[in-house]
């Protein structure tokens, strides 16, 4: 069932293989390039037990510039996403829901320039802004509401749990944007 765009999200559920995938792209971007790493967040505003919930189906890179301090995500980041989603076999009706990015070592918080960035960017209030640390093995999700960016619950499910979705490879998407982020 899906809700109103104009409302805030209490809960993302974030489909199994989309948090793999990112916590691997953020491991490998670290490995290969001492960098942190990110790109957008694919999936639905839902309507969940507790209010309305934000359904993280599939997390693809960006394209852009990364450093051991920051990942700045280019514009055709959506295009390339839109991209790796068609080929593997997702929905066309997927929905762009936010970003993340990878804190390597140093916690899955939001920095005063995450934030900034998010509030800018994906002004919406039910979009979301996913931060990991794979070194540590954490995660967090923030939304915006009236009282700021506050972080929202968050759970893993299986594929089947809302709906049958293809696998990502985080190998096979690091190949299609290795040489793009500089």
């Amino acid at each position: 069932m899906r809700v109103s765009f104009g409302t805030v999200p209490v809960e993302a559920i974030v489909q199994r293989n989309a948090a793999d995938v990112a916590d691997e792209l953020s491991l490998i971007a670290w490995r290969e390039r001492r960098s942190e790493c990110g790109g957008l967040v694919w999936g639905r505003l839902m309507r969940g037990a507790d209010g309305p919930a934000i359904f993280v189906a599939a997390m693809t890179p960006g394209v852009g510039r990364g450093s051991a301090a920051d990942f700045e995500i280019a514009p055709e980041s959506y295009v390339v996403g839109q991209r790796m989603l068609r080929g593997a076999g997702f929905p066309r009706d997927l929905e762009e829901v936010g970003l993340w990015h990878s804190h390597p070592g140093y916690g899955a918080f939001l920095s005063t320039t995450d934030e900034e960035y998010f509030r800018l960017c994906f002004p919406q209030s039910w979009k979301v802004s996913i931060v990991i640390d794979p070194l540590r093995r954490e995660r967090a999700v923030y939304v915006k509401s009236p009282l700021g960016v506050v972080g929202i619950g968050a759970r893993r499910c299986d594929d089947a749990s809302i709906e049958e979705l293809p696998e990502l490879s985080a190998t096979d998407l690091w190949r299609q944007v290795r040489g793009r982020i500089t």
